[in-house]
C-alpha cells in the first residue's frame, strides 16, 4: 500500500515536471527568436534546474 502511494507520487512529480520542461523550452525558443544570449539562458537555467530539483526532492520525501 505504501509503495503505491510513493509511486502514485513519484508519478504525478514526473508528470509535472515533464509539463514544466516543456514550457520552459518554448519561453527559451521565444528568448532566443529575441535576440538573448544562449549561453546566459544555458547558464541560468542551470541554477533553475538545480534549485528546482531540490524543492521536488523535498516534495517528495514530506
Amino acid at each position: 500500500m505504501l509503495l503505491k502511494m510513493i509511486d502514485q507520487r513519484a508519478n504525478l512529480i514526473t508528470d509535472e515536471m515533464q509539463r514544466n520542461a516543456r514550457e520552459i523550452s518554448k519561453e527559451i525558443a521565444v528568448l532566443v527568436h529575441q535576440g538573448h544570449d544562449i549561453d546566459e539562458l544555458i547558464r541560468e537555467g542551470k541554477m533553475l534546474l538545480q534549485r528546482t530539483l531540490g524543492e521536488v526532492c523535498e516534495a517528495f520525501l514530506v
